[in-house]
């Protein structure tokens, strides 16, 4: 394999054309510069100070966040042309999670909700023998009752704890699990917890909007449920009609906040650039190495600026 060619290029100008052409140097990822200090008759221009976190990354991940809520698909197209300005897409993000936010976090929540209620109906249904009210049940002051649920191999070990202090009713079982309640004191709280805890018992919490009879509970959580349903497809349909009337705009601001993202750092790679090139009086030079295969990219990069970019062979 032989070795590339390559060409030494010199760009000259005014030093106000400066930043702009180092920019410039960077939209080729083929320039390498040349250290222009070692001409001897120039003054350096400065050296780069500490490197700026770039702003813009975070505001493309907020909108991709949101866009992944709504269900928007975003494509990665970005290029060096930008017509949004940093305050601008600032503003743009802070209102788009204005109006995606609320609705995510009410869909959330009304999602756990339904979770919850349909773990609880799974609870309710093998509770419907208790024929009590929990309200009676719970109001007792001096009585501490767990509903759950033990693996039917714990339920085979009970025997060995009759002389403990609790009393243990069943209500429902399969070959996995038995559902059940047990009642104990709340002097011995703490020991029959930890005793039934060791034998693998899972409680069942019954929460306190679960009033009445484990029947009335189970009809007003079952109407809960439904209702909330209504709701969290009433959620979804106004998040799907808002990602069909701002998808585009979506990707359009995205697009430019990448866009700003990537021009952010080419700007950081121009500063990093000024050590490179050396200043006299009014003018610059900026000396380094392109493969000779880019020399006409090179130069169209350059186009409209009143700099002079002079190309030869490197020795």
């Amino acid at each position: 394999m032989g070795i590339a060619k390559m060409t030494l290029v010199n760009i000259t100008g005014e030093a106000k054309y400066l930043d702009e052409a180092l920019l410039r140097c960077t939209y080729s990822s083929a320039f390498h510069p040349e250290q222009s200090l070692e001409l001897g008759e120039y003054t350096g221009s400065g050296t780069a100070g500490p490197r700026e976190e770039n702003p813009y990354v975070a505001l493309a991940a907020r909108v991709s966040d949101a866009a992944a809520a709504l269900g928007v698909k975003l494509e990665d197209t970005p290029s060096q042309r930008c017509a949004l300005k940093q305050q601008d897409a600032e503003h743009y993000v802070e209102e788009l999670e204005g109006k995606t936010n609320a609705l995510i976090e009410r869909k959330k929540t009304l999602e756990q909700t339904i979770l919850n209620h349909k773990q609880t109906i799974n609870h309710l249904q093998h509770l419907m023998v208790l024929d009590i009210k929990f309200d009676e049940l719970f109001a007792c002051e001096f009585l501490k009752i767990r509903f759950g649920r033990l693996p039917a191999d714990s339920y085979s070990k009970l025997s060995f704890y009759e002389d403990r202090p609790f009393l243990f009713f069943s209500f429902a079982s399969d070959k996995d699990y038995c559902w059940c309640m047990y009642i104990t004191s709340a002097a011995y709280k703490e020991e029959i917890d930890a005793l039934f805890a060791s034998l693998f018992f899972e409680r069942l919490r019954i929460p306190g909007y679960a009033r009445g009879t484990p029947k009335s509970a189970l009809d007003f959580v079952t109407n809960q449920l439904e209702l909330q349903e209504k709701e969290l497809a009433a959620v979804q349909a106004e998040m799907k009609q808002l990602a069909a009337q701002q998808g585009q705009q979506i990707q359009n601001a995205y697009t430019e906040i990448k866009n700003l993202e990537i021009v952010f750092n080419m700007k950081l790679q121009a500063a990093e650039l000024r050590r490179y090139a050396a200043l006299r009086s009014s003018n610059f030079t900026v000396l380094g190495f392109i493969p000779k295969k880019e020399e006409k990219n090179f130069l169209k990069h350059f186009e409209g600026l009143d700099v002079e970019v002079t190309l030869s062979p490197a020795d």
